[in-house]
């Protein structure tokens, strides 16, 4: 080949070569920032993956766009560009675009986030995680389920609202024990650990026994899984208590007992706890999606206080000379409640790697 012509080739590839340089930077500048930043808040995870992809299809059409051949050709490319993205949308179903699309329209719907509790089929936990391509539960054994954006889309997932959810406990009694006394008894218990519009309902009125089922709002979300302990652990000491047994005439027991026997525990013979002793299991079992929850909230208190710390340097610029000590002063002191919250932030994504 004659070397003028092969320099002309090598220098009309050097636009390319640029475009390919770039795109490989900023990608690998994007692995490295979400790497140093594992624990992400609401929405940056996504937010990190959508901008990959834009770059990646940034670079794919600069690449598109520089190569050194004709405009036909450049049409038969984009138009062949087109036909193969085309392709994988439509048979995106089971593959990595079709969980990127699921993705976008979670996201779009925005009915969950980090920290909320959801339940999709046998999966029940907290979200650490709300991906582009995948979501992380912590589930009520601590364990880290990853789910495919495709599978939540497809499947109904149930979340328990910020405001509060309603618990229950649910207990069958023999018809010899009148339903106004469980009723008061259930009501009683309910309350007794701070459940809100406490109601009773009957569900069964079986062959031998009479199903009650009480339930109340708990607005205190931190505590799900412990209150729901307490409640059935409340309704236990509140019917034993007023002489109630948990037995329905359909028990049967193989051992000769007295006729006045009852089946109820000896308060006697259970140990005394010390308080506190019982950890909360929502502290232990989702302490990666409590982590990240308080992640997110401290993250969208840096974002505003961020964004006031604009607004006042905007605003000493158009301010008289005699207003800047004042301003400035200001924003010394939300300069420095920036750095200390950084600093907080850094500290509990640290921990949470651990």
């Amino acid at each position: 080949m004659d070397p003028a012509a092969l320099t002309g080739i090598l220098k009309a590839l050097i636009p390319v070569v640029l475009v390919v340089i770039a795109t490989v930077v900023a990608e690998w500048v994007g692995i490295r920032l979400s790497t140093r930043r594992r624990a992400l808040g609401r929405g940056l995870a996504f937010r990190h993956q959508t901008i990959m992809i834009l770059i990646a299809a940034a670079g794919l059409l600069g690449v598109l766009l520089t190569l050194p051949i004709s405009d036909v050709k450049r049409g038969h490319l984009f138009t062949l560009t087109g036909i193969a993205i085309t392709a994988i949308i439509t048979l995106s179903s089971t593959t990595l675009a079709g969980n990127a699309m699921a993705g976008l329209m979670l996201r779009a719907v925005r009915n969950f986030g980090t920290g909320d509790y959801i339940s999709v089929g046998e999966v029940h936990g907290r979200v650490t995680e709300f991906g582009l391509i995948h979501t992380e539960i912590q589930t009520q054994s601590s364990d880290l389920v990853t789910l495919p954006n495709l599978l939540l889309v497809r499947n109904p997932v149930t979340v328990i609202r910020e405001s509060g959810t309603f618990i229950h406990a649910t207990v069958s009694l023999g018809y010899d024990v009148h339903h106004d006394l469980v009723e008061a008894l259930l009501v009683q218990a309910a309350t007794s650990i701070g459940l809100e519009d406490v109601f009773v309902r009957i569900l069964e009125l079986g062959d031998h026994s009479v199903t009650y089922r009480v339930m109340g709002r708990l607005t205190d979300l931190t505590s799900y899984l412990g209150a729901r302990t307490a409640l059935h652990r409340a309704v236990l000491d509140a019917l034993h208590g007023a002489g109630v047994e948990i037995v329905s005439p359909a028990f049967q027991n193989q051992r000769r007992i007295a006729a006045n026997r009852t089946f109820i525990p000896t308060i006697e013979a259970i140990p005394a706890q010390e308080e506190g002793a019982m950890a909360s299991p929502d502290q232990v079992l989702f302490e990666k999606a409590r982590a990240a929850g308080e992640i997110e909230a401290l993250t969208n208190r840096l974002t505003a206080l961020s964004q006031g710390a604009e607004r006042l340097k905007e605003e000493i610029k158009k301010a008289p000379p005699e207003d800047h000590e004042r301003l400035e002063s200001k924003l010394q002191a939300r300069l420095d409640a920036i750095d200390k919250l950084q600093a907080v932030i850094t500290s509990r994504r640290k921990r949470m790697e651990e």
